[in-house]
């Protein structure tokens, strides 16, 4: 049932997002073959049946020249790109590790991240971390530093975790 919510939803969504005009919009769907794009790889929309709601951690509408500028030609009908909330785990986990050998060791002797407080740029991050992260890429992270829970705790009020992960990147600016 929450496969075909979310279905719904997207093609709901599309249909207002990339219809142009008013008779472009009558007709629906039904010429309008956006590019889809899941954890980097090119999807049918049929294929996003496959996904559950709760198992989404971005999804970003590109449309007219930013759709073509990124994609060329695939995209002259916009663009869907959807991360998974597994793929950017997996990515950032590596990326964290690959950045600080200190985050390796305690990642490693934690078996996971489950002890960690994420710090974004001096903000804690704490509802759908992997979704506000997924940005974060080798060429935005500046630097990583690891705090103890003391410091988590005085700092930023967070007692129920064991290290906090200090992230320092660039985040990318907002087009309007």
């Amino acid at each position: 049932m929450k496969r075909f919510l979310l279905i719904l939803l997207f093609l709901g969504f599309l249909n207002h997002v990339f219809a142009q005009n008013s008779s472009e919009s009558k007709t629906g769907l039904q010429n309008l073959k956006p590019l889809v794009i899941v954890d980097g790889v090119k999807k049918s929309i049929e294929d996003l049946e496959m996904y559950q709601a709760d198992s989404i951690a971005t999804i970003t509408v590109y449309k007219d020249s930013i759709a073509l500028k990124l994609y060329g030609n695939e995209g002259e009908n916009g663009v869907l790109d959807i991360k998974t909330k597994a793929f950017v785990r997996s990515f950032l986990v590596s990326l964290f590790k690959k950045s600080s050998s200190a985050y390796d060791s305690l990642y490693t002797k934690n078996s996971g991240d489950h002890q960690f407080a994420y710090i974004s740029n001096g903000v804690p991050v704490t509802e759908n971390y992997l979704g506000n992260l997924s940005e974060v890429d080798e060429d935005s992270l500046d630097k990583i530093e690891i705090i103890s829970k003391e410091d988590l705790a005085s700092t930023y009020s967070i007692a129920d975790k064991e290290f906090g992960i200090l992230l320092f990147w660039t985040e990318p600016q907002k087009s309007k």
